[in-house]
């Protein structure tokens, strides 16, 4: 399964900037899934990548909003380590 990694900025409403490191890969169905793993539960999916990546812009303006809202931080893009691993079983 191959993932590829990606940057996308959203505005919370307001014209304020958030960028996060979203990943993308598609599932055994074929499906496209896309997560942003700097916001805990943030996860979309979509028929072809270009839809995936769509929604979870949408779904990261929604989150970033809410926790405006709910007062909340806003979380900070990490750093994040891509590695592969190989695993006998």
């Amino acid at each position: 399964m191959k993932r590829k990694t990606t940057h996308v900025a959203v505005t919370s409403g307001n014209e304020n900037i958030y960028r996060y490191r979203v990943v993308i890969y598609r599932d055994e169905d074929g499906v496209y899934i896309a997560e942003c793993p700097a916001l805990q539960g943030c996860v979309t999916d979509g028929a072809t990548f270009e839809e995936a990546l769509d929604m979870i812009k949408d779904a990261i303006a929604l989150n970033v909003r809410a926790r405006l809202k709910m007062g909340d931080p806003i979380p900070v893009e990490s750093d994040l380590i891509q590695t592969e691993v190989s695993v006998a079983v």
